[in-house]
């Protein structure tokens, strides 16, 4: 027997939920950063690492919307595959069922 794909399936929202976390995190330490009355070359240094962070957690919540996609063409491959198998077997054992009583 094979397992379902409800295991997989589950996985892709909590992946999109994950990266709507980081976006949204991202978000808003870059408007923190940017709304920060401090005036100096420090600032400028911190305001620029902030946004590379932040660019760095967009590019990671992108990285989870990928997976979620992959996981769900990984689930629909399987389903695909788990129903040819059964009509496989269901032909292969129908064929042999007719072959014993004839």
């Amino acid at each position: 027997m094979y397992g379902g794909t409800e295991t997989i399936r589950a996985h892709g929202p909590a992946l999109r939920t994950a990266a709507g976390d980081l976006r949204a995190r991202a978000a808003a330490v870059s408007a923190r950063a940017e709304s920060c009355c401090w005036t100096s070359s420090a600032a400028l240094v911190l305001r620029s690492q902030v946004e590379s962070l932040a660019d760095e957690l967009a590019r990671r919540a992108h990285a989870l919307d990928a997976a979620a996609d992959t996981l769900e063409a990984h689930a629909r491959a399987a389903d695909v595959a788990i129903e040819l198998i059964a009509t496989a077997r269901s032909a292969a054992f129908g064929d042999a069922r007719a072959a014993v009583t004839r």
